[in-house]
């Protein structure tokens, strides 16, 4: 039998840590003990931590981000996840943000725009996505959201890209794209 040093009732060894280090081979608090206070010092420690990794994101920049894209291609399930449980939870937020696309299409779409060469773009993106297998999506060579330049919603600014050229496109201007192909 050993006694607890934190709430000092006397328990078996198999009710205690092993730690090599000390005398009898166990640590000095029984397992419950230590994971009340491992718990609260994790707790206490919150801001620092949070701190710290801050820094050391802010000053590693790149690291942070082979971290984060590794991460992002080793795990889509989760994202994808992750996407599925932000929408079920936050379907206001999702609609203003779809809302907000939409209400931003139609500002940038003149009266002028040939809507049967727009339908077109869409039917071509659908056909190569059909024919090849790969998702295609119809995207704004010169974005409608830019902080430096607008696009207008037009045949001209339209094009059929890969789903993956356009998530990796985003929100930039092809000239701003390393390796568009």
């Amino acid at each position: 039998m050993k006694i607890c040093t934190k709430c000092k009732a006397e328990k078996s060894p198999d009710e205690f840590y092993k730690q090599s280090a000390s005398g009898d081979g166990l640590y000095p608090y029984c397992i419950i003990c230590t994971k009340e206070y491992t718990k609260n010092s994790y707790k206490s420690s919150r801001d620092r931590r949070l701190f710290t990794a801050s820094r050391w994101a802010k000053a590693n920049r790149g690291r942070r981000a082979a971290i984060d894209k590794r991460w992002y291609v080793a795990n889509p399930d989760k994202i994808r996840e992750k996407s599925a449980r932000y929408w079920e939870e936050h379907p206001e937020s999702v609609n203003a943000k779809t809302a907000k696309r939409r209400a931003t299409k139609l500002q940038a779409s003149p009266l002028w725009a040939d809507k049967e060469a727009i339908l077109d773009k869409y039917r071509e993106a659908k056909r190569l996505s059909e024919e090849t297998g790969i998702e295609y999506n119809v995207d704004h060579v010169v974005p409608l959201q830019h902080p430096l330049v607008c696009g207008l919603h037009v045949e001209h600014n339209l094009e059929a890209i890969t789903a993956k050229q356009n998530q990796q496109k985003g929100n930039r201007v092809w000239p701003d794209m390393p390796n568009r192909s």
